[in-house]
């Protein structure tokens, strides 16, 4: 397998793809998404945010599978994409709700990967997370040049929480709303 550096990138093989996610955690878990974004970096609508609680988008070109052998995966067609995504960001977020104080340091041994569906992994990354104080953060992007689909390793932290990451993508997300008055 190739192993990433934060910031390497390699072409992908084929267009039926499993990019998969997985850590061990130390008094928190994780949650992972993904964002189906146009050339802008920007989705199309809400419908481009994939999770477990909205398992498909693009057409259905992009499945969330929960746990298996990993915390979980993204089963994707490539060439049954829409035309104008172009770009396919994977992120982790700690649920402060649940794991208040907790940040991605939580979360030990943690890995992106991609593979060919149904073999072995061909492409991996693994974000430095020991003394992370972010509780979000991009693992990895798969992206089209030229023509051709790539994975580049990202391992960039977000502040925040998920509501801001999401937003930053261009999902509308709704505040929380404010506490009754006693």
């Amino acid at each position: 397998m190739n192993e990433l550096m934060q910031g390497g990138n390699a072409p992908v093989s084929g267009t039926d793809i499993n990019v998969s996610l997985n850590w061990t955690a130390a008094g928190a878990e994780g949650d992972i998404s993904a964002y189906l974004l146009t050339e802008s970096g920007k989705v199309r609508g809400d419908h481009d945010m994939i999770f477990y609680n909205q398992p498909t988008g693009g057409n259905d070109a992009v499945r969330y599978t929960p746990g298996g052998t990993a915390k979980g995966a993204f089963d994707i067609n490539l060439s049954a994409l829409p035309a104008d995504v172009t770009r396919i960001v994977f992120c982790v977020t700690i649920d402060t709700a649940q794991t208040p104080g907790k940040t991605l340091s939580a979360l030990s041994d943690a890995k992106i990967s991609v593979a060919p569906r149904g073999g072995a992994a061909e492409l991996g990354f693994a974000p430095a997370l020991a003394g992370a104080s972010e509780v979000a953060m991009t693992f990895g992007e798969l992206y089209l040049r030229n023509g051709a689909w790539k994975f580049r390793a990202v391992g960039q932290g977000f502040n925040g929480g998920l509501a801001p990451l999401a937003r930053s993508f261009g999902i509308d997300v709704a505040d929380e709303p404010a506490a009754a008055p006693p």
